[in-house]
């Protein structure tokens, strides 16, 4: 594995693939001195690493606009590296057709990777059930488990801790287990009798 730095270069050798810039190629020591140089301390490199585990350095494009701020820096060089590999821009609310023929929002393709799935499925398929069982429960079963199980108008999730609840109901957390155990074996002999 080596490192090499294209440096831009009116004297040098290697083009850019537009034509409109030369390079000059550094590597080991003669890299190491030149970077520690005052011109050198002043380049910026777009650094990747090729196929074959070479670390590779290109020079940016020079800023050629006085008074830039690093905004604006920063959209030219979007653009021009968008330019460059003939990016398209998608809006997230664009159309698109599932596979079973229905159209919706493009954002509504994109998975949230912090939500597991099964978890939320499962949670749902839990709540639905406890939602046919719950008229069956005394009130203050009811209220234990709307603090412990509940989710906010928002459909997300919004459970108290036990210490929370604990505190809420002015009892001990060993007590709030207790009940919590109580209401939820209650519950489930209930829906095992619904199905």
């Amino acid at each position: 594995m080596a490192t090499k730095y294209f440096i831009e270069s009116e004297s040098g050798t290697i083009l850019s693939e537009d034509g409109s810039r030369r390079f000059i190629v550094l590597e080991g020591k003669e890299l190491y001195d030149y970077l520690q140089t005052k011109e050198g301390k002043k380049k910026r490199f777009f650094v990747y690493q090729d196929d074959g585990g070479n670390m590779i350095g290109i020079e940016e494009v020079k800023n050629t606009t006085k008074g830039e701020t690093k905004g604006e820096r920063k959209t030219r060089y979007h653009n021009q590296v968008k330019s460059e590999i003939n990016a398209e821009e998608v809006s997230l609310d664009d159309t698109v057709i599932s596979d079973n023929g229905d159209e919706m929002p493009l954002a509504e393709t994109i998975v949230d990777e912090e939500v597991n799935i099964e978890d939320e499925v499962v949670h749902r398929g839990l709540l639905e059930a406890l939602c046919r069982v719950r008229p069956l429960l005394a009130p203050e079963e009811r209220r234990l488990i709307d603090m412990l199980f509940h989710d906010d108008e928002n459909g997300k999730r919004a459970d108290m801790s036990g210490r929370e609840a604990a505190k809420a109901l002015g009892i001990s957390q060993t007590e709030l287990q207790r009940r919590k155990k109580s209401v939820l074996q209650k519950i489930k002999n209930l829906m095992m009798k619904k199905l």
